[in-house]
Parts: C-alpha cells; structure tokens; sequence
C-alpha cells in the first residue's frame, strides 16, 4: 500500500530566514475536519441544553426558597399556638363557655335589646373539633375567635341600655333616703320607699343612665314632674320631683344625655331627685345599677 504523506510548508512572511515542512498523515487531517463538523453541529444543541438546565436550577432555587419561607411560617405558627390556645382559654372562661359555640340565640334585632338574652346566648357552645393538622387547628380558632366577637358585640349592646351611671351632676349631692322601709316624712308612717332620694341644688342636672325610649313625661300629684324611660323590655327607669324636663315623649336618649334639672315639685322636703328602677313590673334597688356612685354620696 502506498503510503501517502501531506506536506505543510511553512514561509516567513518577509522572505527570509529557513523554510520548514512538516509532513502530516492526511488521516489526521480528516479525523480533524471530522471533529470540527460535530462541534459546529452540536453547538445549538448544547446551548439549548445549557439553557433548559439553567432554567431548572433557577426554578428549584426559587421552590427551596419557597419551602423555606413556609417552613420558617409554620415554625412560627407552631411557636405562637400555644399562646393562641392560652387566649382561647381565657376567652372560653370569661364567657363562661368550654371549648364550644353553637349559633347564637337571642341576639338582639333592630326592635331593640332584651336585657338577658346576650347572657342566655353565652351559655351556647361552639361544637369545633382539634386535629392533627396545623392548618384545620387555626382555621378553628379562627372561627371561635369570631364567635367571641359576636358575643362582645352583644353584651356592648347590653351594657348600652343597661342603666349603669348615676343619674345626676356629681356636684354637692348625696343619698339622702335609701331604698326599704322608711318613715313617711308627711304622714309619719312606715312605708316602703320603691326609689332612692339623690338630694341636690335646684337645678342640678339629671342624665339618662343608659340608652331607653323616653315613654312618658308629665306631672304628678306625688313626684311632681317626671320622666319615665324604657331602656329594655324588662327595665324601666323613673325620675321625680324635676324642675324641668327636656326629655321629649317618644324620642331616644343616650347614656349621659341631660334629661332634666333636680327640683322639688310635687310632695317633696327639698330639691331633690326621686329615682327608681323598675324589673320585670317590680321596684328594685337603683344602687344596684349606679357604678360610678363613689365613696363620698
């Protein structure tokens, strides 16, 4: 076989200076061009590979930075749930529930507020199974945390119309006769007294204890000028001996609103304001409904 040779020869460029030759199998040269030829053609596939491996790293550094960000919630969800469990608890008791709610009853409408009702609706309970699952446990508390807001929310409204004030200017006044039997300061006879004398200077102000309905105002032969408010089906208040009345029949007061000014007409001894609370039709003490009433009356 005859044996073929390649030749390079190799010139300086300025002309001078030796020649060289190099003699190379031209089986070399093929495997060369060979190897050239795949490397051109290989090169869009490569760089698409690089592309879609690239892509999938991008997309696992932004799930691991996803998992973590969930991870480090969770973390925190765990840490607090005992404290969110310790609230819960704390609200169960200050309602006086366990750990259920059913719906409320007696939830007060638009006709008005039922003294009691929000206290019956507190002895109802939410029926809200625990699992395992963090996510199923907090969407519970959620839905109890709810609940309770329903039952804040009512006993404002309780509270609202509920008389809870003293009912006149804290300014030179002071419980002059209780509730109880007493002696008639006209006929000189015991008789049960169904108030509480508040005595004061004429033209003191006298405020609404609580939201009501003003039912009735007028004069009496007994208590002189009056007022007579409805806060709740069951409670209503009374105030005598007025000198004068600014409540107006059939329009709502507010707690605190300025209702009148203290007097003495009708049968009374001096200025002073006749107040009584009435319950389900009976007489009972107004002390009982004065929170603010102080040390010094």
């Amino acid at each position: 076989m005859r044996n073929s040779k390649s030749y390079i020869i190799w010139m300086p460029q300025n002309g001078s200076g030796k020649t060289h030759q190099v003699i190379i199998n031209p089986w070399y040269l093929i495997a060369l061009a060979i190897a050239l030829a795949l490397c051109i053609v290989s090169m869009p596939f490569l760089e698409h590979r690089i592309f879609t491996l690239n892509k999938k790293i991008a997309f696992l550094e932004g799930s691991s930075t996803g998992m973590k960000t969930e991870i480090a919630e969770l973390r925190y969800l765990k840490d607090n749930l005992k404290h969110i469990e310790k609230k819960d608890r704390q609200l169960s008791e200050y309602f006086g529930i366990s750990t259920n709610l059913t719906d409320l009853e007696g939830l007060p409408g638009q006709g008005g507020v039922s003294d009691d009702s929000g206290y019956m609706a507190l002895n109802s309970l939410l029926s809200l199974p625990y699992d395992n699952n963090l996510s199923s446990h907090l969407t519970n508390l959620d839905e109890r945390f709810k609940k309770y807001s329903e039952l804040i929310n009512t006993r404002e409204q309780i509270l609202e119309v509920t008389p809870s004030i003293l009912p006149v200017e804290k300014k030179g006044i002071s419980v002059s006769s209780g509730f109880g039997w007493r002696e008639n300061p006209f006929t000189k006879r015991k008789e049960f007294h169904a108030a509480i004398d508040i005595s004061g200077d004429i033209g003191t102000k006298i405020y609404a204890p609580a939201r009501g309905l003003v039912l009735k105002t007028g004069h009496d032969k007994r208590i002189g000028k009056f007022i007579v408010i409805r806060h709740t089906e069951k409670i209503t208040t009374i105030y005598g001996h007025l000198d004068v009345v600014y409540a107006e029949t059939g329009k709502e007061v507010k707690r605190g609103e300025r209702i009148g000014l203290m007097g003495n007409s009708g049968l009374s001894t001096g200025s002073h304001l006749h107040y009584m609370v009435i319950k389900e039709g009976r007489a009972v003490n107004p002390l009982e409904y004065i929170l603010d009433m102080g040390d010094g009356l």
